[in-house]
């Protein structure tokens, strides 16, 4: 029998978590499930653990290989999925037992494309749980014009609602459309799947309820140097405009705000420049926030965000027109002791 729902989890050195994120797959309440953990190449005992639920549970498949990131590992689950909707499921994460269940049911009587739900974060040190909902209709069937007005003008407002684990997604759907997980991207990937999901969808709704739990750690992003951030945010603003100018082709407001977000993620392209985890020599990087700012498509972003951004946003004002004025000195010092005062914050703070 075909399962409803195929669950692919991506796994890489979780050990600690593992074991609570399977265990809230397995009791889930839909048992007609296939439980796809792809090992990305664990230096640990994730893979072990994996292997361990394998053979205790004939739905859970475990593929090992070597570490290529989260979303080739998701696309290599997709690749083997048999289910009729697919959800995902991050390793350090766990869910309600009825969560596939409720959204299943939903998927099934409403014929969607997507089924969504909200989160709880979860602040394992504080004993805190802060549920986060969205801003768009809920216990409603959103078709195509819906969709487009309550979640796409979100997507590209606020940036918002990019997970892809408050979701189940229509098999059929994926392969109809041919959409997988970008590949050539380490941050936000999860963003451009949705996008290009809302771009095709023609129904979808959303159950404000927090079946999924999100282990939250006090920015544990903050120490990485990724090297080729603007490469990354610079393949998003593209696809924000290309959306932007599709969906709502007469209003420049969302040009404004996709050319402004754009500007603030060069900003902070900046400050990434100076992390200590950046081995490159002082010219070097001068030389890199010189080639971020000079870069044609921030030029260009820039004479598209002024026309939104006033005082009003007086943080966003300063930074964009240090951007524009090319103030580079200026922005070497903020970016070099931006990242003194980060490494000392990150002393100071342990995990929720």
């Amino acid at each position: 029998m075909k399962p409803a729902i195929s669950i692919i989890v991506p796994v890489y050195n979780v050990e600690n978590y593992i074991h609570k994120s399977i265990e809230s797959i397995v009791s889930q309440t839909l048992s007609n499930i296939e439980i796809i953990l792809i090992d990305d190449g664990s230096t640990d005992k994730s893979g072990e653990i994996a292997e361990y639920y394998a053979k205790k549970d004939s739905r859970v498949k475990v593929i090992h290989q070597k570490n290529q990131g989260v979303s080739i590992s998701r696309n290599v689950g997709l690749e083997l999925a048999m289910g009729e909707y697919i959800g995902f499921i991050d390793p350090d994460d766990w869910i309600d037992d009825d969560m596939f269940e409720k959204l299943y049911c939903e998927a099934i009587q409403n014929n969607c494309d997507v089924i969504m739900c909200c989160f709880s974060r979860e602040y394992i040190k504080n004993n805190k749980s802060v549920e986060v909902f969205h801003l768009f209709q809920s216990n409603t069937v959103l078709l195509k014009d819906d969709i487009k007005k309550e979640i796409c003008s979100q997507l590209l407002k606020h940036g918002f609602f990019t997970s892809v684990c408050d979701k189940i997604y229509s098999r059929s759907f994926l392969e109809e459309y041919k959409i997988r997980m970008h590949d050539d991207i380490e941050l936000r990937e999860d963003y451009l799947f949705n996008i290009d999901i809302f771009n095709f969808a023609e129904r979808a709704k959303y159950l404000p309820i927090p079946f999924y739990h999100y282990r939250s750690t006090a920015n544990s992003a903050m120490s990485k140097y990724y090297k080729n951030l603007f490469q990354f945010d610079l393949k998003i603003y593209n696809k924000k405009n290309e959306y932007a100018k599709k969906w709502f082709p007469n209003d420049h407001q969302y040009l404004n705000i996709v050319s402004h977000d754009f500007i603030i993620d060069v900003y902070n392209n900046v400050i990434n420049v100076y992390n200590k985890n950046n081995l490159e020599n002082i010219k070097n990087k001068y030389k890199h926030i010189c080639k971020i700012i000079n870069h044609l498509d921030t030029r260009q972003a820039l004479l598209q965000c002024e026309k939104f951004v006033n005082s009003k946003y007086m943080t966003d004002y300063i930074k964009i027109k240090l951007i524009k004025n090319k103030w580079i000195f200026i922005l070497n010092v903020i970016s070099f002791f931006s990242n003194i005062f980060k490494d000392i914050k990150r002393k100071n703070i342990s995990d929720y």
